[in-house]
C-alpha cells in the first residue's frame, strides 16, 4: 500500500509536500528566534496549498490520498507553525494553553473537512485563513496574538457556513 502511494505521487502531491516542508521551515525559524522568516514561511505554505488545490482541480486528479496528505501538511503549516510562532514571542502559561486550543481546533477543523459531504461551502473558518490572520496579528501586534489565537480557534470550530470563493 505504501509503495503504491509513493509510486502514484503526482505534481499536486509534490506541491502539498512543499506546503508541509514550508510549514516545517516556519517552525524551525520560530525556534531559531527569526519570527519574520517564520511568518513568511506560513505565507509560502499558503501559496503551495492554493497551488496544490488548483492543480488537482485543473487536472481532475483529486483523490482520497491527496486529501489526506493535504490535511497532514496543513496541520503542520497552519496549525503547529502558527502556534510555534506565537509561543516564540510569549512563553506564558496562557499562551501555551491557547496554543494547545488552537492546534486542537485545527485538528478538529481538518478532520471535519475531510469527512464533509457538502461541496461549495466551508463550515467554520478554514485553517489557512486562521493561520494567516494569526501570524499577521503576531507580526503587527505581538501582544494580542494569544487572544487572536483563541479567537481563531473558536472561529475554526464554529458551525457557521462560509461559501467557498471561486477562483
Amino acid at each position: 500500500m505504501l509503495h503504491d502511494a509513493v509510486e502514484s505521487l503526482e505534481a499536486k502531491d509534490f506541491l502539498t509536500l512543499a506546503n508541509g516542508a514550508s510549514g516545517f521551515l516556519s517552525i524551525y525559524y520560530a525556534l531559531s528566534s527569526n519570527p519574520v522568516a517564520a511568518v513568511v514561511f506560513v505565507f509560502i505554505s499558503a501559496a503551495f496549498d492554493y497551488l496544490d488545490g488548483q492543480v488537482a482541480r485543473d487536472t481532475r486528479k483529486g483523490n482520497e490520498f491527496g486529501r489526506e496528505l493535504d490535511s497532514l501538511a496543513d496541520i503542520i503549516s497552519f496549525g503547529v507553525a502558527p502556534a510555534a510562532i506565537v509561543l516564540s514571542g510569549n512563553y506564558s502559561p496562557m499562551a501555551l494553553v491557547f496554543s494547545l486550543c488552537y492546534v486542537c481546533a485545527g485538528l478538529i477543523r481538518l478532520a471535519a473537512f475531510n469527512i464533509q459531504k457538502e461541496e461549495g461551502v466551508y463550515f467554520g473558518l478554514p485553517i489557512p485563513a486562521a493561520a494567516m490572520l494569526l501570524v499577521l496579528v503576531f507580526h503587527f501586534a505581538r501582544g494580542l496574538s494569544p487572544f487572536a489565537m483563541i479567537i481563531t480557534a473558536i472561529l475554526m470550530v464554529l458551525k457557521v457556513r462560509i461559501k467557498k470563493p471561486e477562483f
